[in-house]
């Protein structure tokens, strides 16, 4: 894994060097027209990949601890929830979008729309196309402001923060897709390390 690294950083320096620019850094006395400073290169790029994997896995060890413990590991909060106490330290949490007063609320809450939703498809018995029609006919739109779809709908409402009233952090049902968790040789999470 290490060669596949160094390739990709010795890629741009020898493109550099076809082109007839070589690299060299003053404050490290470091010229890549000698064996010497390629050599000096090539420790400062481990040095620079080993602070990176060390920052890695600390921040990622900071995540997995937080959501251990029960609060947000960040991100984007699921469709219907919001996150109470954001930018507290320690202190954020996952709860659902529902008005935080007692009296009449003029805001539509994302709990609003999914409670809709729910009614226009079990108790009307309408089909996602039809219930996200309704929906944008209403004035309830997406949480970026767009017309709800079919596909979008029902994903929001078969999401696991919608049935279950959980979020999962590392899911290994997402393995395999372009951000999805990174699986071990046994099939659960990989531990947070190097890539």
């Amino acid at each position: 894994m290490q060669d596949l690294r160094d390739r990709v950083f010795w890629r741009w320096v020898w493109e550099l060097q076809d082109l007839g620019v070589f690299v060299a850094v003053v404050d490290k006395n470091i010229d890549n027209t000698t064996e010497d400073g390629e050599a000096a290169m090539r420790e400062e790029a481990n040095y620079a990949f080993k602070e990176y994997t060390r920052i890695r896995v600390r921040t990622q060890s900071g995540i997995q601890e937080k959501a251990e413990e029960g609060g947000h590991p960040g991100g984007t909060a699921p469709y219907g929830w919001r996150i109470q106490d954001q930018g507290k330290r320690g202190e954020s949490r996952l709860t659902l979008d529902v008005c935080p007063s007692d009296g009449h609320c003029t805001v539509i809450h994302e709990t609003d729309v999914l409670e809709r939703a729910w009614h226009l498809v079990v108790i009307e018995s309408k089909n996602c196309r039809k219930t996200a029609m309704a929906l944008n006919a209403e004035g309830m739109r997406t949480r970026t402001g767009r017309l709800w779809t079919a596909g979008n709908l029902r994903r929001r409402m078969q999401s696991k923060a919608i049935q279950e009233a959980r979020m999962v952090y590392r899911n290994p049902e997402t393995a395999g897709r372009k951000n999805g968790t990174k699986l071990g040789l046994d099939g659960s999470p990989r531990p947070t390390g190097p890539a």
